[in-house]
């Protein structure tokens, strides 16, 4: 009886560390938990949910898909979405379509992909449709975060960057772009008398036009920058300033 005691002391004391241990796990996994929600808006024209958070590349960081539903009968071309959290509104995910196929048509639900550091997602963050352009150039939501503005400035820049572009290439091949193309656009100067949100949207849209093109030209070659620059300029014909 002597020699039982201290094991079961022991096996006591065993049963005890296993269950402060499963504790720690389950306090950790909840604390962990993402605390992603979205903002009750049935009178919006898009629906949005959380579909899955991933982890990034990025140590720290993690990819938080959203799907978004257009329940509305009209095209959309722009939304943006405003992210919360706790009760103030302090960002916005700017999404904009180039062309026919990148559109919301009606009822149609596509994936909308960000990243957001780890720390905020465990501090909690609210979704919400903050403004929606559609097809047809009308508009709703608040448009807390001036939308409208910058989407003018990047449409506007997208425009200016092909037209400098077209200019260059009267006298000299597409494909001679790998040499100059950042002076090309670089030399392209910003309109005056426009708002801070406005002169980000135009250099966005330069960037965007740059960007395109190199991704192209380091994929496939010639033959494939040729092609992008084509949709690039068709694309530009249609943009439409809100």
């Amino acid at each position: 009886m002597e020699i039982a005691s201290p094991l079961k002391l022991i096996f006591k004391l065993l049963i005890l560390a296993v269950l402060a241990t499963w504790l720690w796990v389950l306090t950790i996994g909840a604390v962990q938990s993402p605390k992603l929600t979205v903002e009750s808006q049935p009178e919006s024209p898009l629906h949005l949910s959380v579909f899955q958070v991933s982890p990034s590349e990025r140590t720290g960081s993690s990819v938080i898909t959203l799907m978004v539903m257009n329940g509305s009968a009209t095209t959309v071309r722009a939304f943006a979405v405003a992210m919360s959290p706790g009760n103030s509104k302090t960002g916005v995910l700017l999404i904009n379509a180039h062309n026919d196929q990148q559109m919301w048509r009606a009822n149609e639900i596509k994936p909308i992909t960000l990243r957001k550091t780890d720390e905020e997602i465990l501090n909690g963050i609210s979704f919400s449709i903050d403004y929606v352009e559609f097809e047809d150039g009308s508009k709703w939501g608040s448009d807390t975060f001036d939308s409208a503005s910058s989407l003018a400035g990047e449409r506007d820049g997208f425009r200016q960057a092909v037209a400098a572009l077209t200019d260059r290439f009267r006298t000299q091949p597409v494909d001679s772009l790998s040499t100059d193309l950042d002076q090309t656009i670089d030399a392209v100067s910003t309109p005056r008398d426009h708002s801070a949100n406005w002169n980000q949207g135009f250099h966005r849209g330069l960037n965007i036009v740059r960007a395109r093109l190199k991704r192209a030209q380091a994929n496939g070659g010639k033959e494939k920058l040729v092609t992008e620059w084509e949709r690039i300029v068709a694309e530009s014909k249609k943009t439409k300033t809100p």
